[in-house]
């Protein structure tokens, strides 16, 4: 099973003042942060991570409380800030928790919000984009920001380390097939082709692909294909991930014959999550990362089997 990397020491912060440099200029931090507030569950998960308990974190808009990966590690010392479905930030409640620090490289209306933010404390922005920019490098601005560079790459190493165990562990898994789908209502889905994707990164690491149904698709935003229910054997493979956004819609997707139909449905390979899995199997992080491994190694073992 991965473990989640062992965080360093709370007191193992580095030499300031830093310099964080990102899109929207430079940053410098003082002194070690002691009021960190977190605008993204990457951030957060960074944070948390590197042995640190922030004052504030913004929650993502479609929960009310902590992801899955997060819960183990926060305390209730951290205020959580209920986030808004157009990402843009409570001003008022950041400023509240008198931050020194703030950081943000994976809040997409950063561009907008970075003057108001760096008016309350010194914040970090994204390196080029905060929609494309890789969860490593927006992983090691924040480390950065910490002071905490060489607890950052240690944590980022390790990481790979598990992802190489999991492939070792189940080696009949190279070359099977996977798709992820998102079901956008009961007779529709929204199939992930982008094969930059970080969930195709993570899987294209241990071994699978993805079948030819999926890559014959002509992706629209976001690396998304839609597609009726008349098309669903596109989706067809080993593992087979579909996310659903609501347990209604589940019901009745997984009750239509075109999709029951398929083999892999109802079977050891297929994963049918909801959004908050599917937002951790997309969204890789230090925290996010070794729970994606844990929710696929069953679907894993199973195929490698099969």
């Amino acid at each position: 099973m991965p473990a989640v990397p062992a965080a360093p020491d709370a007191d193992a912060g580095g030499s300031f003042p830093v310099t964080v440099a990102h899109a929207l200029g430079e940053t410098v931090v003082p002194g070690e942060p002691q009021r960190v507030v977190t605008l993204g569950p990457q951030s957060l998960d960074t944070v948390l991570a590197l042995g640190v308990q922030p004052a504030g974190a913004v929650l993502p808009f479609y929960t009310q409380e902590p992801l899955p990966w997060q819960q183990p590690h926060l305390d209730d010392a951290t205020t959580l800030i209920p986030g808004a479905p157009d990402f843009t930030p409570n001003y008022e409640a950041i400023a509240a928790l008198d931050p020194d620090l703030i950081v943000g490289p994976d809040l997409f209306t950063m561009p907008d919000a970075y003057s108001q933010l760096s008016e309350i404390a010194p914040t970090v922005a994204y390196a080029e984009n905060p929609q494309t920019d890789d969860w490593e490098t927006t992983t090691r601005l924040v480390g950065t920001a910490l002071g905490r560079t060489a607890d950052t790459d240690r944590l980022l190493a390790e990481l790979d380390t598990e992802v190489t165990a999991t492939r070792d562990a189940h080696p009949g898994a190279a070359g099977r097939t996977w798709s992820l789908s998102v079901a956008t209502g009961p007779d529709g889905l929204g199939v992930l082709v982008n094969p930059q994707d970080p969930l195709a990164v993570l899987l294209g690491e241990l071994g699978l692909r993805q079948p030819e149904g999926v890559t014959s698709l002509e992706a629209g935003p976001g690396g998304v294909a839609p597609i009726s229910l008349e098309q669903v054997r596109a989706v067809e493979a080993d593992l087979m991930i579909v996310v659903h956004p609501a347990p209604d819609v589940q019901e009745a997707l997984e009750g239509n014959p075109l999709f029951a139909g398929i083999p892999a449905v109802g079977g050891p390979g297929y994963l049918g999550v909801d959004l908050v899995t599917g937002t951790g199997l997309r969204t890789p992080s230090l925290l996010a990362l070794p729970w994606s491994l844990d929710q696929l190694d069953p679907a894993l073992a199973a195929i490698a089997e099969g």
